[in-house]
C-alpha cells in the first residue's frame, strides 16, 4: 500500500521521497501522505475525526470548534469532544522539529557570527506625523461609516455601530497618546 501510495505520489510532485517517519509524531508505522506530509494512520485517524467535526459544525452554521464542547445538541457534544480529544492527541504525540517555514523565518546564525539583533522599536515604526495622518483618514472613513448607519433599527446594524464607533474611541486614545509624546519629546 505504501509503495502503492508513493509512486501516486511522485507522478504529481517530483520531490517527495519515500517516506521514513511521520512528519508530525515520527513514528514508522503505516505511512501514508495527508495534504502533503507523511502521516502515521494514527495522526490521521486524529487528522480525520477534527476534519468530521469541522464539516459538521460548518454545513450546520454552528460555532467553529474550540476549547469549549458546551451544546444543546448530543451528536454534536459528542463531535466537539471528539475533536478535543483528538487534538491534545496530536499535541502530545508532535515532535519538536522546525518545519520549512518556520526554519526559512528564522534564520540560523553562522558559527563565529553573533546573532543580528533588532533594532530599536522607534527605528522600525513609522514617523508619528504619517502615523497620525493614517490615523484621521481612518477615523473620518469611520465618522463617514457612522453618519451612514444612521440611528440603527436592527441588531446587526446596532452591533455593526458599536463596533465602529469601538474602533472611533481606540484612534481616538492613539492620537491622543501621539500627541503626549509629541509634546514631551
Amino acid at each position: 500500500m505504501i509503495d502503492e501510495h508513493v509512486s501516486e505520489s511522485s507522478a504529481t510532485t517530483d520531490t517527495l521521497e519515500a517516506p521514513r517517519q511521520c512528519d508530525w509524531c515520527a513514528s514508522h508505522d503505516d505511512l501514508a501522505l495527508l495534504r502533503d506530509e507523511w502521516r502515521c494512520a494514527t495522526c490521521r485517524g486524529h487528522e480525520q475525526v477534527i476534519a468530521h467535526a469541522r464539516a459538521f459544525v460548518e454545513i450546520h452554521g454552528l460555532r467553529p470548534l474550540g476549547p469549549s464542547t458546551a451544546s444543546d445538541d448530543e451528536e454534536e457534544e459528542q463531535l466537539r469532544i471528539d475533536a478535543r480529544a483528538a487534538r491534545v492527541a496530536l499535541a502530545e504525540s508532535r515532535v519538536a522539529r522546525p518545519t520549512v517555514r518556520t526554519a526559512k523565518r528564522s534564520p540560523r546564525p553562522q558559527a563565529g557570527r553573533p546573532a543580528p539583533r533588532r533594532s530599536s522599536r522607534a527605528a522600525t515604526t513609522v514617523p508619528d506625523a504619517a502615523r497620525a495622518v493614517e490615523l484621521l483618514d481612518r477615523l473620518s472613513a469611520i465618522d463617514s461609516e457612522l453618519a451612514e448607519i444612521g440611528e440603527p433599527a436592527s441588531l446587526p446594524a446596532r452591533a455593526r455601530r458599536s463596533d465602529l464607533e469601538n474602533r472611533r474611541a481606540t484612534i481616538l486614545r492613539t492620537l491622543a497618546a501621539l500627541e503626549k509624546a509629541r509634546r514631551n519629546n
